[in-house]
């Protein structure tokens, strides 16, 4: 499932990841361990800034699996949805150079999905919308519920809307 909304111009999404890879390859795009997608401006790629989390793809998804097995879960359906990706971007041109934006969405969204399942959290300033990946297990009362979670795509945004617009230290384009 991928859902799109856009309060006040902003893009929020959340998709959910499938495959025993999913942590593996979703780490080695938000880390830029992979080859340069069009989208990315070339030689601007090392523009990104790990919120939460490790600063390898390797140590993202090692923590992944030290999270499930804590959890005691050692073996999931080959279809489970093993991660909820949430994309939280700026419009383009709007540009938020100390990633306090991405910060406090961040944070909002420690609270509404708990702190212990953020994995990771990748501010990406080399494309046209500075925008941030943030890896979410899953786990609920010590079982993956990815499928269940599907209010995810459903919250109200009217937290990251008012953070947006609350925030003085994101510039804006002149109008």
């Amino acid at each position: 499932m991928d859902r799109r909304t856009r309060p006040a111009n902003l893009l929020v999404r959340f998709a959910k990841l499938k495959g025993p890879t999913a942590a593996l390859r979703a780490a080695r795009h938000n880390l830029r361990e992979l080859a340069l997608t069009p989208n990315i401006t070339p030689g601007q790629q090392h523009l990104y800034r790990v919120l939460l989390g490790h600063q390898t793809a390797d140590a993202v998804n090692a923590a992944y699996k030290a999270q499930l097995e804590a959890a005691g879960i050692d073996k999931l359906r080959v279809d489970a949805v093993r991660l909820i990706e949430a994309l939280v971007s700026l419009p383009v041109g709007i540009h938020d150079d100390e990633s306090a934006y991405f910060q406090a969405a961040l944070d909002w969204m420690a609270t509404e999905f708990g702190s212990a399942n953020l994995l990771s959290a990748v501010v990406h300033k080399d494309e046209s919308a500075q925008h941030m990946h943030v890896l979410i297990v899953p786990l609920v009362h010590g079982r993956m519920q990815g499928s269940d979670l599907e209010p995810l795509t459903l919250l109200p945004f009217e937290a990251l809307r008012s953070v947006y617009a609350s925030q003085p230290y994101v510039s804006r384009p002149h109008q």
